[in-house]
C-alpha cells in the first residue's frame, strides 16, 4: 500500500506509478528492465491507457496489482488495477516493445530474447 500524492491523481502520475510496480515485478524475477546504457536492448513503453472508476483523495492508501497480459514475439502486454480498501479506483493498459539500441542509430523492434520472455508467466 502507498499513500496517494497529488501527482498520483493524474494519468501520468498514474503511467509513473505502474512502471515502477512493472520495475518491481522485472526485479522480482532477476531482471532490469532499464540495464545500463551501454546494453543493447531496451524495453521502450508504446502505449499506456487508463479509465479511472473513483477518486483518490490526498494521503488515501492504494495498491497496484499489475498483470502480464499477453506476451508476443517482440511485446508485452500488461493490465494494472489500482484499488484502495475494496473500491477498484482504476484499471490502466501498458504495453512494451523489445528493441535493439545502437548508438547513432535509431531503435529497432527485436523478437525478446528467450533468457528474458521465458521469466513471465501470462495470467491464465
Amino acid at each position: 500500500m502507498r499513500p496517494t500524492q497529488p501527482e498520483s491523481s493524474t494519468l501520468a502520475g498514474s503511467i509513473a506509478i505502474c512502471e515502477e510496480t512493472e520495475h518491481t515485478l522485472w526485479r522480482k524475477a532477476g531482471l532490469s528492465i532499464a540495464p545500463c546504457e551501454t546494453e543493447a536492448v531496451g524495453f521502450p513503453r508504446v502505449s499506456a491507457s487508463f479509465d479511472f472508476h473513483r477518486p483518490l483523495y490526498f494521503e488515501d492508501e492504494f495498491e497496484v496489482n499489475l498483470v502480464v497480459e499477453e506476451i508476443t514475439a517482440k511485446t508485452n502486454r500488461y493490465t494494472a488495477t489500482v484499488t484502495s480498501e475494496d473500491n477498484h479506483i482504476a484499471t490502466g493498459n501498458l504495453n512494451i516493445i523489445c528493441v535493439r539500441k545502437k548508438l547513432g542509430e535509431p531503435m529497432k523492434a527485436i523478437e525478446i530474447p528467450a533468457g528474458i520472455a521465458d521469466c513471465f508467466q501470462v495470467k491464465s
